[in-house]
């Protein structure tokens, strides 16, 4: 049988793993989120249209996750 400052130590150990895997798969979530593009053709540069802003991302709805 283990002590109660072992049992403490263990359960403060698993219950932080759990926690970082929580936020773990957040961040992955949101960052996999941001990265597929939504399709719309605001964001799609056509090279017919010849931009003078190079480089410069397109506008986007903040916070909103495509679905599908």
């Amino acid at each position: 049988m283990l002590l109660d400052a072992a049992c403490s130590k263990i359960l403060m150990g698993i219950g932080g793993f759990v926690l970082d895997f929580v936020f773990l798969a957040l961040g992955l979530s949101f960052y996999l989120c941001k990265k597929v593009p939504t399709g719309s053709q605001e964001d799609v540069e056509h090279p017919s249209q010849g931009s003078s802003q190079h480089g410069s991302p397109g506008p986007r709805s903040p916070g909103v996750c495509p679905k599908g």
